[in-house]
């Protein structure tokens, strides 16, 4: 069960917007810290009700998605909230997680979760078979190839966009 109803809320974003600060509505409703009211005001406002309801089915990103939002970020010097609401994206944290994946993994860090689980349980599983089909190798050479070549892409255009603010300088 979600820790604030739909209901409450409402409440809280409706006496927001009817004028009653976020710090006084979050104490009165024990909600830790006003940004989360202000998050949920901004959320309604661009998306409706909708915006304040649990998503059950989640948005997929993949990681060409995830690097395009990334190399955005960076190009246009925006924060998470911003970058978040040009792309759509319900939670800004969700982009924090993707740059600080890709800062400690590289790109292989931007595949979704699910993703990174099932790979782990597929070598694991080669690991006990050693006999690979050739085509198998050559399907995770691909997919290497093509990750690899994301990442060239990406690091190509960081780099162009440090160049170019040390030129300013």
């Amino acid at each position: 069960m979600a820790k604030y109803s739909l209901e409450n809320k409402l409440k809280m974003v409706s006496q927001y917007l009817y004028g009653i600060g976020s710090t006084t509505i979050s104490k009165e409703f024990g909600v830790k810290g006003s940004s989360t009211i202000l998050y949920w005001v901004k959320n309604y406002r661009k998306f409706g009700i909708d915006g304040l309801k649990i998503s059950r089915n989640k948005q997929i990103y993949t990681v060409k998605d995830r690097v395009n939002i990334l190399n955005w970020m960076k190009m246009t010097k925006s924060s998470y909230p911003e970058t978040a609401d040009h792309f759509n994206v319900k939670s800004p944290s969700s982009i924090w997680n993707w740059q600080r994946n890709f800062e400690l993994y590289g790109i292989s860090g931007l595949k979704d979760r699910r993703d990174r689980l099932n790979m782990a349980k597929r070598k694991a599983k080669n690991n006990q078979n050693p006999k690979d089909s050739n085509a198998e190798k050559l399907k995770k050479l691909e997919e290497e190839n093509l990750m690899l070549k994301i990442e060239n892409d990406f690091l190509k255009k960081l780099n162009a966009l440090d160049d170019e603010e040390n030129h300013k300088k």
